[in-house]
């Protein structure tokens, strides 16, 4: 009999050791399991993301250097007054208007407004360029002006017109409009 009880008795320390110092063991095993569930799926989410820009960067390269020029110039990365100058220079002279004034309020003076764009998501991105130029030429002249601004590749909104009439069958005409640009 003696022996049967020493029998259980190694028999309920081995389930003891085995409760109290594998169960412990055990519990952090699953842990590590769930751990190792969650990196898997990490690494699989990176791979689809890594998947995802490799085939945005294969598109972007697709982008001719032309097309690339171009999409600058209608949203610049900078305010680009420079280029914004030029072109309203250019756009006065080839529909025959004199170019009398430009004032174009910078960061500095206005703080960089957030814009909001119709039709493009987290248009929050961009920022707004006041610009009010004079002009001064034939209403006909000045229609064209206006269309050639509309059809200009820089993105620009018309906020208000407004002309004096002269003797000599000449306007002067006041634009305040609106110019974007991204800001990162």
């Amino acid at each position: 009999m003696a022996r049967n009880l020493l029998g259980i008795l190694l028999i309920l320390a081995a389930i003891g050791v085995a409760v109290f110092w594998t169960n412990p063991l055990w519990i952090s095993v699953q842990e590590l399991r769930g751990e190792k569930a969650e990196l898997v799926g990490a690494i699989q989410r990176f791979q689809e993301l890594k998947k995802v820009r490799d085939d945005l960067f294969q598109t972007y390269n697709s982008i001719s250097p032309s097309d690339l020029s171009r999409l600058e110039e209608f949203l610049p990365k900078s305010e680009n007054i420079g280029l914004l100058l030029v072109n309203m220079e250019k756009l006065s002279q080839d529909n025959k208007m004199l170019l009398k004034q430009i004032n174009v309020e910078n960061a500095e003076n206005k703080a960089g407004v957030s814009a909001s764009i119709a039709g493009l998501p987290g248009a929050a991105g961009f920022s707004k360029l006041p610009v009010t130029l004079s002009v001064s030429g034939s209403y006909d002249s000045f229609r064209f002006f206006l269309e050639a601004l509309e059809k200009n590749l820089r993105l620009i909104d018309v906020d208000t017109i407004s002309f004096n009439a002269s003797e000599k069958g000449t306007y002067d005409f006041s634009v305040s409009a609106v110019a974007y640009w991204y800001k990162r």
